[in-house]
């Protein structure tokens, strides 16, 4: 299907160079798909206040919800995008897996020492869904008692076939039904 569509687009490859390439450009020019400032809502302005929120059961407008804290001797893990890549996009371009480095858990100097562990060293991160080995990096820009990795690494391209996608737990987000990521929990301990 991708490569008909390629083909209909005269993107300039087939789907063969497309997947050692990874990418080829739409347009030369940047999109900017809100020039004209028209949103798809009711109002055709960005809405804070929402009728349709309101409608799902939830608040007329954001409210500052927050998890309950982990237990002791386990993270938040964040898995933010790299960057290196936008999600996965661009996980098979040999130049960005160079940058890009080793699979790695980030975590704060205080929670690195309580824990055991020395920049460096190979970890397993793991809860009730999975585990994942990575290797710790010690970054004081990393907040107490969380843990990050990124996110946007193949599996199939890791020496695991793992990512920290096998720790997520699939709780729906209160809004959109998409998976509430920044929702789980994990251990870190030595390999």
């Amino acid at each position: 299907m991708l490569g008909k569509m390629m083909q209909q687009m005269d993107c300039g490859m087939n789907f063969d160079e497309f997947k050692t390439v990874g990418h080829f450009a739409l347009d030369q020019q940047p999109l900017n798909f809100w020039a004209e400032l028209k949103f798809d809502t009711p109002s055709g302005r960005i809405e804070i206040a929402s009728d349709g929120a309101e409608e799902m059961g939830l608040p007329r407008v954001p409210q500052p919800w927050a998890d309950d804290e982990p237990v002791t001797d386990q993270l938040r893990l964040i898995t933010p995008a790299s960057k290196w890549r936008l999600n996965d996009s661009y996980a098979n371009d040999p130049h960005i897996i160079e940058r890009a480095g080793e699979a790695s858990v980030r975590l704060n100097p205080g929670d690195a020492a309580r824990l055991g562990l020395s920049d460096g060293d190979n970890v397993v991160v793991s809860n009730d869904e999975g585990q994942v080995s990575l290797i710790a990096r010690v970054d004081d820009a990393v907040l107490a008692g969380t843990a990050v990795s990124y996110k946007g690494r193949w599996p199939s391209r890791e020496t695991t076939d793992q990512n920290v996608n096998f720790l997520h737990q699939g709780q729906m987000a209160d809004m959109g039904e998409s998976t509430s990521v920044h929702s789980t929990v994990v251990s870190v301990n030595p390999a």
